[in-house]
């Protein structure tokens, strides 16, 4: 993982100066054949944003982020998908006032509480906000649903600048557009040096994670996260997204395949998209905060019951998928979480199981010689991994997260000393973390499924943002990448 993570931190670095307009120039003048290939202007982007209750500070963040995109006024239309109990008129037209202008257009949905069949958090607010708001503006504008791209974008994410640009390249020249989830890495680093050494952890490896799957993601099995991207008629194919799930990216993903096929892949975008770690306003407050988040992500192992009724049933979609890519996308469902309530049962059982067998309590067939001749060579093997693993595993990592934070946060956290207290932090509490962060969220996941139906979507505390109601105020968080 560290290694596809530092290539892909390099390959980001690389990337920044891309004139994407030109690249689609002069690939269409390159190519013999450009009939699947659609016009740069042409495009239309819809970027929905769920939010419920967020601070003003942080949704400007992330609206002036992609206002500072140079397609913002020809190309992009902001979705404000809000829940109706918020009650947050003064907060729409704020938002409506301070950005009139920016965009190709701006429009408001508001998700009633207590529909049948949904249940309140992101996916129901998102399904809402495509029945509701895009499928009736892309009829009264008229517009080619195959010239339509709709971006689900986090209240907290704060897109590149040239992230619509590629956005747009790679939609325009992709014949498979259709059956594409357009994802960049998710970095959730924005307020990285602010969180306790845990969050941060937590966020360094889901970082690492995404970055190098991404990175490998033309032979790695890629789930889209959070923020990401998709043809209108791929959405409308599957009827949108569903009201009645947590994990809504991996289950919009998992419903398109069981629709397309093997045709359904994940395509990466070169630009990062940052965003916010947990953070409350104490520090045992966003420790509490960032356990709760981690229960919800556990929660998308609903998706497993999802993927293996679909194996077993009947597909409603146009292709049957193949078995194969069926049970890859099932380990990839299953994978981050049951790993972690193995990691826990071994914690602890493995110390009981030990006990036993070097006691006078151990079972009478045991050979207590055998026994101990076993145990000697895989404790010097586990020993010599252990070591080797503490070494260089905590010091990959932080090499990695530092060049990431230089890149987010600028030049203020180039000191070499960052990279030994990530070391140290990886050294002290990584085991704590990941049994508090992920071993125990997990079992509690598992064990909920087994006597629960409905499930209660929790939203992440965020902070205030870095630069409070500065509309563009993305050009300072990226200034160290686009000079």
């Amino acid at each position: 993982m560290t290694y596809y993570a530092y290539h892909a931190i390099t390959s980001i670095q690389n990337s920044q100066k891309k004139d994407w307009f030109r690249e689609y120039t002069l690939k269409v003048k390159r190519s013999k054949d450009t009939t699947n290939y659609l016009n740069w202007d042409d495009i239309t982007h819809y970027v929905v944003i769920p939010n419920y209750k967020e601070n003003m500070s942080v949704l400007c963040e992330t609206i002036g982020a992609i206002a500072a995109s140079s397609l913002a006024q020809t190309h992009i239309i902001v979705v404000l998908a809000m829940e109706e109990r918020e009650q947050a008129e003064d907060k729409v037209r704020q938002l409506l006032q301070r950005y009139e202008g920016k965009f190709k257009g701006m429009l408001v949905n508001y998700h009633p509480s207590n529909l049948p069949g949904e249940m309140p958090g992101k996916s129901s607010n998102e399904a809402h906000a495509f029945r509701k708001a895009v499928v009736p503006d892309v009829r009264r504008r008229q517009l080619r649903t195959e010239n339509v791209c709709v971006s689900i974008c986090d209240a907290d994410s704060v897109h590149h600048i040239k992230h619509f640009e590629v956005l747009n390249f790679k939609y325009c020249t992709d014949p498979h557009r259709h059956t594409r989830v357009y994802q960049a890495p998710m970095v959730n680093f924005l307020n990285f040096d602010t969180v306790p050494a845990a969050t941060r952890l937590m966020s360094t490896v889901v970082t690492m994670h995404e970055l190098s799957h991404l990175y490998n993601y033309k032979k790695n099995e890629v789930l889209p996260f959070s923020t990401y991207s998709m043809s209108f008629n791929c959405a409308r194919d599957v009827g949108g997204w569903d009201g009645d799930c947590v994990a809504e990216d991996w289950h919009q993903f998992l419903k398109c395949f069981f629709h397309y096929g093997d045709k359904m892949r994940v395509e990466a975008l070169p630009h990062p998209v940052l965003c916010y770690a947990v953070e409350g306003d104490t520090y045992w407050g966003s420790l509490k905060d960032r356990f709760e988040q981690a229960k919800r992500h556990a929660l998308a192992l609903i998706e497993i019951p999802y993927v293996l009724n679909k194996i077993v049933g009947t597909f409603n979609g146009n292709v049957r998928p193949s078995l194969t890519r069926t049970i890859s996308l099932g380990i990839k469902v299953i994978w981050p979480h049951y790993i972690g309530v193995a990691h826990l049962f071994l914690i602890v059982y493995t110390p009981l199981i030990i006990f036993l067998y070097n006691s006078a309590w151990a079972p009478y067939w045991i050979d207590a010689q055998e026994i101990a001749t076993i145990n000697t060579t895989w404790n010097f093997i586990f020993q010599v991994i252990s070591v080797l693993s503490f070494i260089t595993g905590p010091l990959a990592m932080s090499i990695n997260a530092h060049r990431i934070a230089i890149f987010v946060k600028g030049q203020e956290l180039n000191k070499w000393w960052k990279v030994l207290q990530y070391v140290f932090d990886w050294a002290t509490i990584a085991t704590i973390t990941n049994l508090f962060y992920a071993m125990i969220p997990s079992f509690i996941a598992s064990t909920k499924m087994i006597y629960k139906q409905e499930f209660q979507y929790i939203c992440a505390t965020k902070p205030e943002a870095l630069t409070p109601m500065t509309p563009l105020s993305v050009d300072d968080v990226f200034a160290v990448v686009i000079e």
